[in-house]
């Protein structure tokens, strides 16, 4: 059924609009996958990336139908574009 009211709050993206994050492609996105839903893997997972300069950004799990517990866990994490990544690899020398 077509609905008017929808149809004009709903845009469909353009091939030249932005990232929604503003920084377009300069942003670096890590996902880490883990079969490993414990705390204490998330905790290291979390030290270890948001360490060496990304920047956690959410996490998503992945359920089974048999079971209530998380089978999986994808940790996401961004950070600068090339340039921030030089000067941070130049940082360290």
């Amino acid at each position: 059924m077509f609905d008017p009211e929808f149809s004009t709050l709903y845009k469909k993206p353009t091939k030249t609009e932005v990232p929604m994050s503003g920084e377009g492609p300069n942003l670096e996105y890590k996902v880490v996958e883990s079969s490993e839903v414990t705390d204490v893997a998330i905790e290291r997972i979390l030290n270890a990336w948001t360490g060496n300069g990304w920047t956690f950004s959410g996490m998503q799990f992945a359920m089974r139908e048999t079971s209530k517990r998380p089978s999986m866990v994808f940790v996401l994490f961004t950070r600068g574009g090339q340039q921030e990544i030089l000067d941070q690899r130049r940082r360290a020398l």
